[in-house]
C-alpha cells in the first residue's frame, strides 16, 4: 500500500513531486472548505465556486507540467 502511494506522490525517475504533493494538499484543503460550506448553509456553493477551488487544487500540477518541471543538473 506505501509503495503505491510513494510513485503515486512521484516521478518516473523516482524523486518526490512537489507539485503532485501541493496538489493533494490544496485538494484536501478545498473539500474540508467545501464541506464547511455546507454543513452551515445546507446547500452546494454555486458552479464558479467548485470551479474555483478545482483551479486551484490543480494549479501547481499543470502549471509544473506546461513548463517541464524543475531540471535537475
Amino acid at each position: 500500500m506505501w509503495t503505491g502511494i510513494k510513485q503515486a506522490f512521484s516521478e518516473n525517475d523516482g524523486t518526490v513531486s512537489s507539485a503532485r504533493l501541493l496538489t493533494a494538499l490544496c485538494t484536501l484543503a478545498s473539500l474540508v472548505w467545501i464541506s464547511y460550506i455546507v454543513y452551515h448553509t445546507c446547500a452546494l456553493p454555486d458552479a464558479v465556486t467548485l470551479g474555483g477551488t478545482t483551479a486551484f487544487s490543480v494549479a501547481h500540477y499543470a502549471a509544473n507540467k506546461l513548463t517541464g518541471g524543475p531540471k535537475n543538473n
